[in-house]
């Protein structure tokens, strides 16, 4: 029995196949933004840029779950994975000088009181799909189809606009606390975002590749 995964961005007959997209800060042809970039890199000690403009990664120990692990290693950045739940532990005794999570949440776990600079840009979004089973899709009239596309085509445009508008707020709370931002400049921010974006797409081809290129197509 298959299963069907369908989103407004490309229409309910095209998903037939998972996508696990964690590409920051791309548009489509027409400008607007699907995937807000959420995720950054939040440090306890003040961060220094290299020379062409990326963030310095000497002496830097990050907390990362095992997907940010996978751009961090191709870097060359040094990054533990941990639980959430410990991370504020790790903070408080050292182990880690750094965390790389989103604004949203971030002050609820406390990690501001050891973090008081962010560096930008942030580097990864997230899709969250809507899956359904296909034979159950199938099953369904044309109208009950239709009457589902159109609701996950609005949904995906609110649901959008309701995390940059959450994104922004956290992250002006953050800085009227004291939060300082670090901005990566010039040829160094754009090869650290290249980075990310290259290392969610070997992360896509490196589980199933068939339809890789075809949905490169639709980011270029």
């Amino acid at each position: 029995m298959g299963h069907r995964q369908f989103r407004g961005l490309f229409g309910p007959d095209v998903m037939q196949f998972q996508i696990d997209l964690e590409i920051g800060q791309w548009q489509d042809p027409h400008g607007m933004r699907h995937a807000p970039p959420l995720a950054g890199i939040d440090e306890a000690d003040e961060p220094k840029l290299t020379s062409d403009g990326m963030i310095d990664l000497e002496g830097l120990i990050l907390r990362a779950s095992p997907l940010y692990k996978e751009f961090f290693d191709e870097i060359g950045a040094q990054a533990i994975v941990m639980p959430m739940g410990d991370t504020y532990t790790a903070l408080e005794r050292g182990m880690i000088n750094g965390v790389a999570y989103p604004a949203i949440g971030y002050r609820d776990f406390g990690w501001d009181k050891f973090t008081r600079y962010r560096v930008d840009p942030s580097f990864f979004g997230i899709d969250v799909l809507i899956s359904m089973n296909l034979d159950a899709w199938n099953a369904l009239s044309d109208e009950s189809k239709a009457v589902l596309d159109e609701v996950a085509q609005e949904f995906e445009r609110e649901s959008s606009e309701a995390i940059i508008k959450e994104d922004q707020e956290t992250r002006a709370a953050l800085e009227a606390d004291g939060m300082a931002v670090v901005e990566m400049t010039g040829e160094g921010r754009q090869r650290f975002l290249d980075a990310a974006a290259n290392a969610s797409w070997t992360r896509m081809e490196r589980r199933d590749p068939t339809h890789v290129e075809e949905l490169r197509a639709h980011f270029e």
